[in-house]
């Protein structure tokens, strides 16, 4: 294929994936909103995809030198694991994680700095106060966890969790390999669970993850009998996947899973697989259950079950 009919193949793509925020300025020169107040303008030299690597200009409101240098050595990086195809996309993603990764820890340094001028106002002052409504306060804020998708590019919703508190007797979380295709990755994270709070607990601490929190997408799938009511619940969710969540729940179904957790994680690549796409949700979920040996691999009944709704 001709690397004119690649770049303006790719150009169509990131396009289609990140709507108005990508910005056709000319044949090789494209801007990207990544994220709010940050700006990435790729500039495609006549060698690219080949041979040249595109270079980039960052508009990012937090951008120090080092972190320019890491995504000058990551754009360096995709173009070499591309080995001659397109790879804007990878760049894309991989700079946007970098300047997330800037912004958080520009945030986390102010906060510090706000603790410490509020811990010095509070030691100047004399005046005695009651500390109960602010504890009362602070421990109201902390009976919730939220999570909150980096982009609403993929329809990944916001998730609300009543905060778990983890004790010795948590669950082991266990991850599978990565399999690749096209570019898109999936990854499977499981859990022994039998209690509702062990299922938050381990749906809360994979999404605290930095890396599983940015996925496209991560579909989940769990089933226990609960020890006071001996009813098995069990729930799914796409989470912005249409038909992921139920195509992983009757799989689950047929391997007569029990007492398990599951979330198959997937990153994009910037190429739609189609159906495979579901195959490969399932193919990792049933790698890993197998592999940890979370699952009968010689049962294959379908039970009746009760439904515990979301």
């Amino acid at each position: 294929m001709a690397a004119s009919v690649e770049v303006e193949e790719e150009a169509e793509c990131l396009a289609e994936i990140f709507g108005e925020a990508f910005m056709k300025n000319g044949e090789r020169e494209w801007t990207v909103s990544i994220l709010p107040g940050y700006t990435i303008m790729l500039f495609l030299p006549d060698g690219y995809p080949s041979t040249e690597p595109p270079t980039i200009a960052l508009q990012a409101d937090f951008a120090t030198d080092q972190t320019e240098t890491e995504v000058m050595e990551a754009v360096v990086a995709a173009h070499e694991e591309a080995a001659g195809e397109v790879c804007c996309f990878q760049i894309v993603e991989r700079t946007r994680e970098i300047l997330s990764d800037a912004e958080l820890a520009h945030e986390r340094l102010a906060a510090l700095s706000l603790a410490d001028s509020t811990e010095s106002a509070h030691h100047a002052a004399t005046v005695e106060t009651d500390s109960t409504p602010t504890e009362a306060a602070h421990d109201e804020r902390e009976e919730q966890w939220v999570f909150e998708p980096e982009s609403s590019r993929y329809k990944q919703p916001r998730r609300t969790f009543a905060v778990v508190e983890p004790t010795v007797a948590m669950p082991e979380i266990v991850h599978g390999e990565i399999f690749e295709d096209r570019k898109s990755r999936f990854q499977a994270h499981a859990a022994r669970v039998r209690t509702q709070r062990e299922v938050d607990w381990v749906y809360q601490t994979l999404l605290q993850d930095k890396k599983i929190a940015r996925a496209s997408h991560n579909v989940v799938y769990y089933r226990y009998r609960d020890p006071v009511t001996n009813v098995d619940c069990h729930d799914n969710d796409d989470d912005g996947e249409t038909g992921a969540g139920s195509r992983m729940a009757e799989m689950m179904h047929l391997m007569a899973v029990a007492d398990v957790f599951v979330m198959v994680s997937r990153w994009y690549g910037g190429i739609q697989l189609g159906p495979d796409r579901f195959k490969h949700f399932n193919n990792c979920a049933r790698n890993l259950l197998e592999t940890a040996a979370l699952v009968d691999v010689s049962s294959g009944n379908s039970k009746k079950s009760r439904s515990k709704g979301k």
